[in-house]
């Protein structure tokens, strides 16, 4: 195949690769192109592929190749592609974006969880663990500890043991591990699936968050990400009831370049 043209973002250390179908077809199936593109060291490497459609529609897919919503990928094209609204599989979502020197802020219109509800978890090998599961359009199991536990050495093992315990999560979980700062702000790791590893950001983690652990009257929710950029999710009620969600963080373009045929990299 000839040189395929790509642009590397990256949305609060959430990175991707985006490839932009809307001018003609892929030149191999998109779930290959992600488990060749995003390994790391191997490829470009990201924590998922981005594929631009007709619309503008973003489809992402994890490293594995499953397809999923991402919230970081709506935040990172929106540096890309200026468009009022992005088609995903989370539906047709609208974006506002602000320019700064580093790249841009975007916010995300969200409809309220699907689902927001206790479990309790106890799988194989690690400690039980009381939470909250969330359906923002990816799965979530947002867990509150101290700011011990959150650094604690087996943290990772036990988001392992999570996201694969189907007893509790059937077809498996993202894993948000959440403490409440001094300063009021959020402190936030997530295990992802797909990535299989902790990710530096995690969108849809930081909404699941919000609406979990938000306090009575609390409106807007600040989050601290393991990569630590700040993010922010902002609620909406009537009649006690969430009825919207706004979810705000930083994205930027990294760099744009070619495929080559075997599927690393070279400058454009």
């Amino acid at each position: 195949m000839d040189a395929l043209p790509f642009v590397k973002v990256e949305a609060g250390g959430n990175d991707f690769v985006v490839l932009d179908a809307r001018a003609g077809p892929l030149p191999a199936p998109a779930a290959d192109l992600a488990r060749d593109l995003c390994r790391r060291r191997r490829s470009i490497g990201a924590d998922g592929l981005v594929v631009l459609e007709a619309g503008p529609t973003l489809v992402h897919l994890e490293p594995d190749g499953a397809r999923t919503f991402c919230l970081n990928a709506v935040r990172a094209v929106a540096a890309l592609v200026a468009a009022p609204a992005l088609a995903t599989d989370a539906g047709r979502l609208e974006v506002r974006v602000a320019h700064d020197g580093a790249g841009v802020r975007a916010t995300v219109a969200l409809p309220p969880p699907r689902r927001l509800e206790p479990r309790r978890a106890a799988p194989p090998g690690a400690p039980a663990f009381e939470g909250t599961f969330a359906d923002v359009g990816n799965p979530q199991f947002v867990v509150a500890v101290d700011a011990a536990t959150l650094e604690h050495p087996d943290l990772l093992r036990w988001g392992r043991a999570l996201r694969w315990h189907e007893a509790a999560f059937p077809g498996g979980t993202n894993v948000c591990f959440a403490a409440r700062r001094p300063d009021g702000r959020v402190a936030l790791r997530t295990y992802e699936r797909g990535v299989e590893d902790e990710t530096l950001s995690c969108g849809t983690g930081a909404v699941a968050t919000a609406c979990a652990l938000a306090l009575p009257g609390e409106r807007e929710v600040r989050l601290v990400t393991r990569g630590g950029d700040e993010q922010r999710v902002t609620l909406a009620r009537a009649g006690g009831r969430l009825t919207r969600v706004w979810a705000d963080g930083p994205a930027r373009v990294v760099a744009r370049g070619a495929l080559e045929r075997h599927g690393t990299a070279r400058a454009a």
